[in-house]
């Protein structure tokens, strides 16, 4: 089976009953290479409680913004049956689908607030457009190949009405240093073909119940275009290894390949320790297929968060869509918690750029402030030089003087060549 990646990588899918019969393709010059590949695999930790929270519901005289969830699916049950749209998207019959998954995802986007007492988001509620994209694993297991057919027929066939994904999917294929993942130029190419941004979990890894070092992004994460997302502690019980607001113990790390800042920023998905060997979650609170509560941890659910606020954002920009913009506020707005006393580097390879504001927080400033979007194109060959910089008449004093702080985020979109690695 032939898949496509990106306009000029194509993954052929081959399955043989004998490793001999792989010897066939060794003189044969157009094959580039030859690898195993890569099986999608989620893990979930939890437990139930009973649910008697209300949740609010849509009102029908208005209209909500739309995030498209790419995942197991989701539950047609209460509190979420009303927030998702009758159209769905599956590549698979119901009775091999689990939408545990991706209603936990679901519930953290609408009412991740609500259920941590927390205001992490500031969102009112969103529509979600349902794309199945992942099997139930008890049933059927499924390729990293198959995985991005399935991402981009359903991105593909709704791309004009939704812009904004979660992606809380992936490998647990660390990446490498000099080149980037098959799985991450998919991802990127999918972005660019149909104007999309995707929010990319980072991945998660379990070297800390061995006591050894957390391993690096995993494939897919390293995404030029996506936002990636880490996990940060929200709590500390006894036996958990992270501080409160410290990289929880499976979050992976940067940096991404040719040392690009990867996760790109972080939010809140639950903290761990261990005892006897074995792992003890300590889980954020959403909701599981039958509408009552659960706890899970992962960077799976850190990343509903950041999507929550960049679909907020997208929403009250009000303008067209733009993923250079959107990204460009979330990463200027993101500060590290101010309990992480960590040299710069090591906080850019564990949090990226840190935690991003909510929508409201970076689009109305105080009125001591003011944020400046300058955007153009540089070709190759010229450059940009600022000689004025245009400070707002309201923030310089009688003799001319600007007294205060500057801060100055450069976000590009650099020309993506599959064939040229790190290049």
């Amino acid at each position: 089976k032939s898949i496509k990646y990106s306009e000029n990588l194509i993954i052929h899918q081959v399955v043989t009953d004998s490793l001999e019969k792989i010897d066939i393709f060794n003189d044969f010059s157009p094959v580039m290479s030859i690898e195993p590949m890569p099986m999608i695999e989620i893990v979930e930790d939890d437990f139930f409680s009973d649910n008697t929270l209300r949740f609010s519901q849509p009102k029908d005289d208005k209209e909500y913004p739309i995030i498209g969830v790419l995942d197991s699916g989701i539950a047609s049950e209460y509190p979420l049956d009303a927030w998702t749209l009758e159209r769905r998207h599956s590549n698979y019959p119901s009775h091999i689908i689990h939408p545990g998954h991706g209603s936990f995802v679901a519930g953290i986007i609408n009412f991740g607030d609500m259920l941590e007492e927390k205001d992490y988001t500031g969102v009112k509620g969103f529509k979600f457009f349902d794309a199945a994209v992942f099997p139930d694993k008890r049933y059927e297991s499924i390729s990293e190949a198959e995985l991005v057919d399935n991402i981009r027929d359903a991105v593909e066939s709704n791309a004009n009405e939704i812009k904004i994904w979660n992606l809380s999917l992936g490998t647990n294929v660390e990446i490498k240093n000099a080149d980037f993942s098959e799985f991450g130029i998919a991802l990127d190419n999918i972005q660019d073909e149909y104007d999309v941004l995707i929010i990319k979990s980072a991945s998660n890894c379990s070297n800390f119940i061995d006591g050894k070092p957390v391993g690096r992004i995993a494939n897919g994460a390293d995404s030029v275009r996506s936002l990636t997302i880490g996990s940060i502690a929200h709590s500390k019980e006894t036996l958990d290894i992270a501080d409160i607001n410290h990289r929880s113990p499976f979050s992976r790390i940067g940096p991404g390949p040719a040392n690009i800042i990867k996760p790109d920023l972080v939010h809140y998905g639950g903290n761990a320790g261990v005892e006897h060997g074995r792992a003890i979650p300590n889980g954020v609170t959403s909701l599981n297929i039958n509408g009552g509560l659960k706890k899970a941890i992962g960077t799976s659910f850190s990343t509903p968060r950041v999507t929550a606020i960049a679909a907020d954002l997208n929403h009250k920009l009000k303008e067209d869509f733009d993923p250079v913009l959107l990204k460009a506020l979330l990463i200027h707005s993101a500060k590290y918690p101010v309990e992480v006393d960590l040299p710069i580097n090591e906080k850019i390879n564990q949090l990226g750029f840190g935690i991003p504001s909510k929508a409201d927080e970076i689009l109305f400033n105080n009125q001591h402030e003011i944020t400046l979007v300058l955007r153009d194109t540089l070709n190759k060959g010229e450059f940009i030089e600022i000689l004025d910089f245009p400070f707002p008449t309201s923030l310089v004093n009688e003799e001319g003087y600007f007294y205060g702080q500057i801060f100055l985020t450069l976000v590009n979109t650099p020309i993506l060549a599959e064939g040229q690695g790190p290049e």
